[in-house]
């Protein structure tokens, strides 16, 4: 005869306590159990990933707004520097009026 292997002994143990804990001997409400149980860690990881969604969502809606802040930046930098030159050139020409003189 061969000798029940540890696997074996743990696995007995298990559905054991799983008897004593849901208070029910049939395997099918054993079974029941597990599955119901199964089912709740389901609903709690599909929660889990609503909230990763709504972050996610929030975090591409903050990076948007310092996208948008970063091109107004941008465009405010060319203009000044835009001006910067225009008034470069009017103070050389200013330069050269005076040298002329």
């Amino acid at each position: 005869m061969v000798a029940p292997r540890a696997g074996n002994q743990i696995a007995r143990r298990v559905i054991d306590d799983l008897v004593d804990f849901s208070e029910e001997s049939a395997v099918p409400k054993c079974m029941k159990f597990f599955v119901g149980q199964q089912i709740a860690e389901g609903h709690k990881a599909l929660e889990d990933l609503g909230e990763v969604y709504d972050t996610l969502i929030c975090l591409r809606d903050d990076r948007h707004g310092e996208n948008t802040k970063l091109i107004g930046l941008n465009e405010l930098i060319t203009q000044e520097e835009e001006e910067i030159q225009a008034k470069e050139a009017h103070v050389e020409m200013m330069e050269a009026a005076s040298n002329s003189g």
